[in-house]
């Protein structure tokens, strides 16, 4: 899989974790793979012209990934006693991509601003 690929699922999959409105969800996407692709361009020796905002972009939405994540698995692990396996999670959410709301268990966080500037 190439790393295009693999960028555009990741985002398709975090946008569908953090954003609840389908008609922002490519929104969402687009700001995850630039976002992406600025972690990509750093961890190969590139020196970005970022600020402190666009670090701290990155930091609110790595932490809300890891708190959306945790949310789905601690719902599941509270009302089924089992937590999904990550092939089926991301099952769920690229099937959700185009249905309205959030994951079972994922609350709206205050990320999705980064997207809705």
């Amino acid at each position: 899989m190439g790393e295009a690929v693999f960028e555009g699922r990741v985002a398709d999959f975090v946008a569908a974790l953090l954003e609840p409105q389908v008609g922002l969800r490519r929104l969402a996407a687009d700001f995850i793979e630039d976002l992406y692709d600025k972690r990509s361009r750093v961890l190969h020796g590139e020196q970005l012209e970022g600020d402190s905002k666009l670090r701290s972009d990155a930091r609110q939405l790595a932490a809300s990934i890891l708190f959306g994540v945790w949310s789905y698995q601690d719902f599941f692990q509270r009302w089924y006693e089992s937590t999904p396996k990550p092939d089926e999670f991301f099952s769920r959410l690229r099937e959700g991509f185009v249905m309205p709301g959030l994951p079972h268990g994922v609350l709206e966080l205050p990320v999705r601003k980064l997207w809705q500037r």
